[in-house]
Protein backbone atom coordinates (compact mmCIF):
# COMPACT_ATOMS: atom_id res chain seq x y z
CA UNK A 1 0.00 0.00 0.00
CA UNK A 2 2.88 2.34 0.80
CA UNK A 3 4.34 1.81 -2.68
CA UNK A 4 1.00 2.71 -4.26
CA UNK A 5 0.90 5.94 -2.28
CA UNK A 6 4.50 6.62 -3.24
CA UNK A 7 3.69 6.19 -6.93
CA UNK A 8 0.69 8.50 -6.51
CA UNK A 9 2.87 11.10 -4.78
CA UNK A 10 5.45 10.85 -7.59
CA UNK A 11 2.76 11.30 -10.21
CA UNK A 12 1.19 14.24 -8.36
CA UNK A 13 4.60 15.88 -8.05
CA UNK A 14 5.08 15.37 -11.79
CA UNK A 15 1.76 17.10 -12.51
CA UNK A 16 2.63 19.98 -10.19
CA UNK A 17 6.10 20.25 -11.71
CA UNK A 18 4.77 20.43 -15.27
CA UNK A 19 2.27 23.09 -14.22
CA UNK A 20 4.91 25.43 -12.74
CA UNK A 21 7.66 24.46 -15.24
CA UNK A 22 10.93 26.27 -14.55
CA UNK A 23 9.52 28.79 -12.12
CA UNK A 24 9.56 26.73 -8.96
CA UNK A 25 11.32 24.00 -7.04
CA UNK A 26 11.94 20.63 -8.63
CA UNK A 27 9.50 18.66 -6.47
CA UNK A 28 9.87 15.48 -8.50
CA UNK A 29 13.61 15.49 -7.87
CA UNK A 30 13.09 16.06 -4.14
CA UNK A 31 10.57 13.24 -3.86
CA UNK A 32 12.86 10.96 -5.85
CA UNK A 33 15.73 11.77 -3.49
CA UNK A 34 13.56 11.08 -0.44
CA UNK A 35 12.41 7.82 -1.97
CA UNK A 36 16.00 6.82 -2.70
CA UNK A 37 17.00 7.57 0.89
CA UNK A 38 14.53 5.08 2.35
CA UNK A 39 13.87 2.44 -0.32
CA UNK A 40 16.06 -0.15 -2.03
CA UNK A 41 18.16 0.35 -5.18
CA UNK A 42 15.68 -1.19 -7.59
CA UNK A 43 12.75 0.89 -6.36
CA UNK A 44 14.68 4.17 -6.38
CA UNK A 45 16.17 3.53 -9.83
CA UNK A 46 12.79 2.49 -11.23
CA UNK A 47 11.12 5.55 -9.71
CA UNK A 48 13.73 7.78 -11.37
CA UNK A 49 13.18 5.99 -14.66
CA UNK A 50 9.39 6.38 -14.49
CA UNK A 51 9.38 10.04 -13.53
CA UNK A 52 12.03 10.72 -16.18
CA UNK A 53 9.92 8.91 -18.76
CA UNK A 54 6.94 11.13 -17.88
CA UNK A 55 9.10 14.25 -18.28
CA UNK A 56 10.51 12.99 -21.58
CA UNK A 57 6.99 12.55 -22.93
CA UNK A 58 6.04 16.12 -21.98
CA UNK A 59 9.22 17.98 -23.01
CA UNK A 60 9.53 17.85 -26.81
CA UNK A 61 13.24 17.16 -26.92
CA UNK A 62 15.50 14.12 -26.99
CA UNK A 63 13.78 11.08 -25.54
CA UNK A 64 15.72 9.45 -22.74
CA UNK A 65 17.73 12.32 -21.27
CA UNK A 66 15.50 12.74 -18.23
CA UNK A 67 15.01 8.97 -17.88
CA UNK A 68 18.73 8.41 -17.78
CA UNK A 69 19.62 11.33 -15.51
CA UNK A 70 16.86 10.67 -12.96
CA UNK A 71 17.63 6.95 -12.91
CA UNK A 72 21.27 7.78 -12.17
CA UNK A 73 20.21 10.20 -9.43
CA UNK A 74 17.97 7.60 -7.79
CA UNK A 75 20.69 4.96 -7.90
CA UNK A 76 23.45 7.37 -6.79
CA UNK A 77 21.51 8.66 -3.78
CA UNK A 78 20.66 5.11 -2.73
CA UNK A 79 24.32 4.06 -2.92
CA UNK A 80 25.69 7.18 -1.20
CA UNK A 81 23.16 7.33 1.65
CA UNK A 82 25.29 5.04 3.80
CA UNK A 83 27.97 7.74 4.03
CA UNK A 84 25.53 10.04 5.85
CA UNK A 85 23.90 8.54 8.91
CA UNK A 86 20.69 10.58 9.26
CA UNK A 87 22.60 13.79 8.87
CA UNK A 88 20.71 17.07 8.85
CA UNK A 89 22.48 18.06 5.62
CA UNK A 90 21.74 14.81 3.79
CA UNK A 91 18.71 15.98 1.74
CA UNK A 92 20.34 19.32 0.94
CA UNK A 93 23.59 17.73 -0.27
CA UNK A 94 21.76 15.16 -2.38
CA UNK A 95 19.44 17.83 -3.81
CA UNK A 96 22.47 19.88 -4.86
CA UNK A 97 24.13 16.86 -6.46
CA UNK A 98 20.84 15.90 -8.14
CA UNK A 99 20.39 19.39 -9.57
CA UNK A 100 23.94 19.33 -10.92
CA UNK A 101 23.54 15.88 -12.50
CA UNK A 102 20.16 16.62 -14.05
CA UNK A 103 21.13 20.00 -15.50
CA UNK A 104 24.50 18.68 -16.69
CA UNK A 105 22.78 16.01 -18.74
CA UNK A 106 20.36 18.56 -20.16
CA UNK A 107 23.14 20.99 -21.08
CA UNK A 108 25.33 18.26 -22.60
CA UNK A 109 22.45 17.24 -24.85
CA UNK A 110 21.95 20.81 -26.06
CA UNK A 111 18.86 21.80 -24.10
CA UNK A 112 18.69 25.62 -24.03
CA UNK A 113 18.61 26.68 -20.38
CA UNK A 114 18.94 30.20 -19.03
CA UNK A 115 21.22 30.87 -16.09
CA UNK A 116 18.65 32.91 -14.18
CA UNK A 117 16.00 30.18 -14.31
CA UNK A 118 18.59 27.57 -13.30
CA UNK A 119 19.65 29.62 -10.28
CA UNK A 120 16.08 30.33 -9.18
CA UNK A 121 15.09 26.68 -9.54
CA UNK A 122 18.23 25.52 -7.72
CA UNK A 123 17.72 27.90 -4.80
CA UNK A 124 14.05 27.01 -4.45
CA UNK A 125 14.78 23.29 -4.69
CA UNK A 126 17.51 23.51 -2.06
CA UNK A 127 15.28 25.51 0.27
CA UNK A 128 12.43 23.00 -0.09
CA UNK A 129 14.63 19.90 0.23
CA UNK A 130 14.55 19.58 4.01
CA UNK A 131 10.79 20.19 4.50
CA UNK A 132 9.90 17.76 1.69
CA UNK A 133 12.18 15.06 3.13
CA UNK A 134 10.83 15.48 6.66
CA UNK A 135 7.22 15.43 5.47
CA UNK A 136 7.71 12.35 3.28
CA UNK A 137 9.55 10.60 6.10
CA UNK A 138 6.76 11.22 8.59
CA UNK A 139 4.04 10.19 6.13
CA UNK A 140 5.56 7.07 4.60
CA UNK A 141 8.75 5.85 6.19
CA UNK A 142 8.55 6.52 9.94
CA UNK A 143 6.77 3.25 10.74
CA UNK A 144 8.59 1.18 8.15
Amino acid sequence: MRRLFTIMILYCSFIIQTAILLGGPDLSLLILITLALYEDKVTSTLAGFLIGFCFDLIVPYKLGVNMFSLSIIGYFVNIMRSFFYRSFWQPIVFALVGILIKNSFLLINGMPLSLSSLLITALLTLSFSLPVERTMYKLFFQNK
